[in-house]
């Protein structure tokens, strides 16, 4: 079985992103500022005619073409190199694409589907539930609902019958809003007259990142 060099396989990638030598400078950019490689760090690799990098040099090309470890050594036994970089290039383009079309996804308005759904005697101590909490958090970010699905591992749908209410938030969300907001339980939020007013304190007192 061939195996082609870690240098021919960087090659390939580079050009199949780049295009040829008028893309140099585009690529030194991006490996300076993007990645904070020095170029000549990154041609020295290219040079390689070694067949295997070390771990921390690997990961440092897959984070560069959307590798894997596993796609790297894939390429490296590839019967036509320049077909199978070109897929892979293509690939990531769909995901690209893909991912683009989710995250433009409109969603129907969380807030008035859970009024809809919700049986107000099911708990009248409560002003608010802990999906309402959920939902500001995520407004105040400004994300959208596949941005907070991503964040959470979550597949979109599962996230949003969350947010309005249709299944309870998982533990791990629960004890996110709950650190979020420092507090040992939601009720103090669940059942204040003025949800606004205290979120927003909340969250300008918090030393925790919203989200990343």
């Amino acid at each position: 079985m061939t195996k082609h060099t870690i240098g021919a396989v960087l090659k390939a990638l580079r050009l199949e992103k780049y295009g040829d030598s008028a893309g140099t400078a585009d690529f030194e950019y991006d490996i300076r500022t993007i990645y904070d490689i020095q170029p000549w760090a990154y041609w020295y690799l290219e040079r390689q005619r070694a067949g295997q990098l070390d771990q921390e040099r690997l990961v440092l090309v897959c984070q560069i073409y959307d590798l894997t470890p596993e796609s790297f050594a894939q390429l490296q036994v590839a019967p036509d190199l320049s077909a199978a970089v070109h897929a892979h290039t293509e690939a990531i383009r769909a995901h690209q694409q893909w991912q683009h079309r989710r995250e433009r996804l409109a969603w129907p308005d969380s807030a008035m589907t859970a009024a809809q759904l919700t049986d107000p005697t099911t708990r009248p101590e409560a002003t608010h539930r802990p999906e309402d909490i959920l939902r500001y958090v995520r407004l105040a970010s400004r994300w959208t609902v596949a941005h907070m699905a991503a964040y959470f591992e979550l597949p979109d749908l599962l996230y949003w019958q969350m947010e309005v209410g249709l299944i309870p938030l998982s533990d791990e969300i629960d004890q996110w809003l709950c650190t979020l907001l420092n507090t040992d339980d939601l009720t103090t939020f669940t059942q204040t007259p003025d949800l606004d007013q205290l979120m927003r304190f909340a969250l300008q007192q918090s030393t925790h990142q919203q989200i990343d």
